[in-house]
């Protein structure tokens, strides 16, 4: 048994399991930048408060850190939808229609669209 057809039904016989993992991925990609964005303003303005113009510097380039780290994660599933969707359609190519990779991605990034 290919390793392709074994990860195809695997996605077709947990969709509850993966439902509930996109929904974990859909919170985690919205509430981690959150905190990581509000942390670095509270520690920009606690810099600000102290006068000191190097800790300031310091702070708003760590700010400005923490600002691409939460976009690098909140983008992080769309290039994982990207990658499954290659998967995907190399494996329609090759003739395996029984692969269901559509129902994994739909199920970890589009969890309310996931059919249990």
């Amino acid at each position: 048994m290919s390793m392709s057809i074994l990860l195809g039904s695997i996605c077709g016989e947990l969709t509850s399991p993966l439902r509930f993992i996109g929904i974990f991925i859909t919170a985690f990609k919205i509430i981690i930048p959150l905190i990581i964005i509000v942390l670095g303003i509270f520690d920009l303005g606690r810099a600000a408060i102290s006068s000191k113009p190097d800790e300031i510097k310091d702070k708003a380039v760590g700010l400005l850190w923490r600002l691409v780290g939460g976009v690098v994660i909140f983008f992080l599933p769309s290039i994982i939808l990207a990658f499954m969707g290659l998967v995907a359609g190399f494996a329609e190519e090759k003739g395996n229609s029984d692969i269901e990779f559509d129902t994994c991605r739909t199920c970890l990034l589009n969890p309310s669209q996931c059919s249990s």
